[in-house]
């Protein structure tokens, strides 16, 4: 679910471009139910825009903002990047988790 208090919020508006905050909003619906993706840029750019004409440093960059401001965590497990978006939760009120997430917890 995507709340319009995204509009609004300070941290999403503290991404320097416009780029970033539409990437951030791009990659949650496929997000599995704890809020957590792959997080290697290309692959993100791969999954979420492939159609996009920016580079894999320009989604680094985006996503190297995105966990500077604190709207995810990105880290590594077993030499691979993952995200998990902060306080996901809060605005999936209504999601009823299935299983156990694939992706390992930070």
């Amino acid at each position: 679910m995507l709340s319009k208090s995204i509009s609004y919020s300070t941290k999403v508006n503290e991404l320097s471009s416009d780029f970033a905050r539409l990437l951030y909003t791009w990659i949650i619906p496929h997000l599995d139910d704890w809020g957590r993706t792959d997080g290697n840029s290309q692959g993100i750019k791969l999954q979420v825009m492939p159609g996009s004409d920016k580079t894999v440093e320009e989604f680094e960059k985006a996503l190297q903002e995105m966990n500077d401001v604190g709207l995810i965590d990105r880290y590594e497990v077993e030499g691979k990047m993952y995200i998990q978006y902060t306080n996901f939760d809060e605005y999936q009120w209504g999601l009823k988790k299935s299983g156990k997430s694939k992706i390992p917890s930070a």
